[in-house]
């Protein structure tokens, strides 16, 4: 008995360390300054000259937007690289969404980062879209040099 609890003890330590260490890469490929090139917002795509203004930082457990140097959004991060696609969780210590959970999900191909991200309180986006009437916000970016 002690045998067998030991074994599940040792499966369940690995199990959480592959996952950590799973974490620990997405967050080393995510850290950085990202310049989007494209920003929609509920099905509505921003302006190319308006896109230019932005510029999203992530860095372990950590997010911001700025615009134009300002911050508008800005708080903590989380990230769940077991899922696929791959869940990205923010939670605004600012403005009108402060301390209200937003889901999402995100991907890193070619170098480029695409996420979506709901509204505080909407189901975990499931497509790399935002289609109108879904309040999502979905963003591309390249990683800034």
């Amino acid at each position: 008995m002690k045998t067998r609890l030991g074994l599940l003890l040792c499966c369940t330590l690995l199990l959480a360390a592959g996952f950590r260490a799973d974490n620990a890469a997405d967050w080393k490929e995510l850290t950085g300054d990202w310049q989007p090139s494209k920003i929609e917002i509920d099905g509505n795509a921003l302006p190319a000259d308006d896109v230019k203004e932005f510029v999203i930082t992530l860095s372990e457990g950590k997010y911001a937007a700025k615009r134009s140097g300002e911050a508008i959004d800005e708080g903590k991060a989380a990230i769940d690289g077991s899922k696929s696609p791959k869940q990205l969780d923010l939670t605004a210590s600012m403005g009108d969404q402060k301390d209200m959970l937003r889901k999402g999900i995100f991907e890193i191909k070619d170098g480029t980062l695409k996420f979506v991200i709901s509204q505080p309180d909407k189901d975990r986006p499931s497509k790399f879209e935002s289609a109108a009437g879904s309040g999502c916000i979905l963003l591309e970016c390249k990683k800034k040099k």
